[in-house]
């Protein structure tokens, strides 16, 4: 099979979600709802995902998956996608010749948003190259299919993270289609500009500020970051858009039936946002409260809550009591926190992980603060909010308070990454539909659109630098090696274990880009935030590694030491097994993260029945 095929699979995969939504929507009568915001082929894939994700994830904790069963569902899916495809060709064809000639036609704001959105169709269709996707969203997935369960090995503190997202990833690397964990960035996007489109026509937009519109969502630099990685974030901003989108128009539905439809639909979709991720918690909160709040609780009797109740408890419950199980901590904690924060140590990767990006926090919103960190921020979009705030809309009260109790809560709570405010961002823009137009003499405004010009054609230059860079890696298994090995963390270093290693060999690793190891690696996360002071954590989570029965340890450095950062392994190493000069460097898709400096390999045989006593303090 060629290399490239797999470029066929991700897309016939995503053509099957798309025909599961397709019958979603149909079964249950929804697209009269999504009509009012959306053209709804643009939003059957996210539809497909959600309900798919929705039946999947909790039916996971219940009943016994292996490789046949993953490969079985996502083959059936790619059968389904085939024939959506050769049964819509017609639709297809009619679809570029408009296309086509709409770009005939001179038509240049429409070809330069073309422009843009094709080098994201090719960005996402890139090969995993970001250092969070070699890590545990991609490695969890492989551990999903090849053990049938998540991880619960408490030394691996990023493993425990992990939720719907990497489940999905997993059916897409079980027969090989790497790229569809990133190219659902892509649907998302889609769905999101087709939103922004569709409110700006039903608000009498004018041409000039619908095409700012969508430079809004397409221009915001954080994409760059978040489309090219199997990292489940993106997509999931933007099922939770959908969903606010939903709640938005809701007033304007005119039958029950349809309203109600609209909220468990919005529901649903919230609901696998946070399986996926669960700071998406303060969203699914808002739209519960939104539709309680615009109709004044007219449309929700007691057997309306009732079956919300029982589908968020179906949805939550069957995971949280395996946690429980899992980790000896009650069900009740993971409904305000994903991590079992009983094992010892783990408190301290919490914290790190609420203090990540706070230093420039609330710049780093709105500009990059380093050269290397020019694809994370929001950009100059943000100031939506001001004339948001200025300028009256519809439920006005309501949605401002939305944005504002958003941003301090999650200030408080959650991470300061740009990131994580994305859907609020995107919540904003739709908002901005009701009034842009009265911003026409407004010179603020004129200075705004002039900066998002700027911002747009500085990101379609990242953009198709990247694309140009990266995408190749998808075509031929050399061009694959040869943009991993100069863009993907860990790649060079892994290559060199899979070749020098029994195949069955067990290794204890430091270095996070594991999924390119073809053995079993035992990823000590933990030495990054417990210290070696910590003698009830360093005990306990030395003895989980040495439950494990390592037979090897990988060090990269210069010095040719033994520590991971305050561990120092030297006295439970039996022998030097190998050793390579030069063997990687710390490669990065982003050429400003990249240290180009290499350094040397070394594998030592480890006399696992040692530890913890022989790990000692560096």
């Amino acid at each position: 099979m060629p290399f490239f095929f797999n470029i066929f699979l991700t897309i016939f995969l995503a053509s099957g979600f798309f025909s599961f939504g397709k019958f979603i929507s149909s079964l249950f009568k929804l697209e009269n709802i999504l009509k009012k915001i959306s053209n709804p082929s643009f939003q059957y894939a996210l539809i497909g995902i959600s309900f798919f994700l929705f039946l999947i994830y909790p039916s996971f904790f219940l009943i016994k998956f292996n490789k046949f069963s993953f490969q079985f569902i996502s083959y059936l899916l790619v059968i389904l996608g085939i024939c959506n495809i050769y049964i819509n060709f017609s639709f297809l064809k009619k679809f570029l010749n408009n296309l086509f000639s709409s770009i005939k036609d001179k038509n240049y704001f429409f070809l330069f948003t073309f422009t843009f959105l094709l080098f994201y169709f090719f960005y996402s269709l890139a090969p995993i190259t970001s250092a969070d996707s070699v890590a545990y969203h991609t490695t969890v997935a492989k551990d999903l299919i090849k053990h049938g369960s998540f991880p619960f090995h408490s030394y691996d503190f990023g493993s425990l993270l992990s939720g719907s997202g990497e489940l999905l990833n997993a059916f897409a690397i079980s027969i090989g289609a790497l790229q569809f964990t990133s190219f659902i960035h892509f649907l998302g996007l889609i769905s999101v500009v087709n939103l922004i489109i569709n409110f700006s026509k039903k608000n009498n937009v004018t041409l000039n500020n619908r095409c700012l519109l969508i430079l809004l969502v397409i221009s915001c630099p954080v994409l760059l970051f978040l489309i090219g990685s199997s990292k489940p974030q993106f997509f999931y901003v933007c099922c939770i858009v959908l969903s606010y989108g939903l709640l938005i128009n809701v007033k304007n539905l005119k039958k029950k039936k349809e309203t109600i439809k609209s909220f468990f639909l919005s529901l649903i979709i919230s609901i696998i946002s946070v399986q996926a991720k669960i700071s998406f918690t303060i969203s699914l909160f808002l739209i519960i409260i939104g539709y309680l709040y615009i109709l004044k609780n007219s449309y929700f009797n007691f057997k309306i809550i009732l079956l919300g109740f029982i589908i968020i408890s179906i949805s939550f419950l069957p995971i949280y009591i395996w946690k429980e199980k899992i980790f000896n901590y009650s069900f009740y904690h993971f409904f305000f926190n994903p991590l079992p924060l009983n094992i010892p140590g783990i408190s301290d990767f919490y914290l790190r992980a609420k203090q990540y990006d706070s230093n420039n926090f609330p710049l780093s919103l709105f500009f990059p603060t380093s050269i290397s960190s020019i694809t994370t921020n929001l950009g100059i979009g943000c100031f939506v909010i001001y004339f948001l705030i200025k300028e009256k809309f519809i439920n006005k009260i309501f949605f401002i308070f939305c944005i504002l109790f958003f941003i301090i809560i999650f200030s408080l709570v959650g991470q300061k990454s740009p990131r994580f405010y994305l859907e609020i961002y995107l919540l904003s823009i739709l908002l901005f539909t009701f009034v842009i137009n009265r911003l026409k003499n407004n010179l603020l405004f004129k200075l705004f659109k002039i900066l998002i010009y700027l911002q747009s054609l500085y990101v379609l230059i990242l953009l198709t630098f990247g694309t140009l860079v990266l995408f190749p890696g998808s075509l031929t298994k050399q061009l694959n090696h040869i943009i991993l090995s100069e863009n993907s963390y860990g790649y060079n270093l892994y290559s060199w274990v899979n070749n020098v290693l029994p195949p069955q060999s067990i290794v204890l690793t430091n270095h996070r880009g594991y999924f390119y190891s073809n053995v079993e690696v035992i990823y000590a996360d933990f030495i990054f935030d417990v210290p070696y002071q910590n003698i009830k954590a360093r005990k306990y989570l030395l003895d989980q590694i040495k439950n494990k029965k390592p037979q090897y340890i990988l060090f990269y450095n210069f010095k040719g030491n033994y520590n991971y950062l305050s561990y120092n392994f030297k006295n439970c190493i039996d022998s030097l097994y190998i050793k390579k000069e030069e063997v990687g460097f710390f490669e990065s898709r982003n050429p400003f993260n990249r240290v180009k400096e290499k350094y040397n390999g070394y594998i030592f045989v480890i006399d696992y029945k040692k530890l913890p006593g022989c790990v000692t303090q560096n």
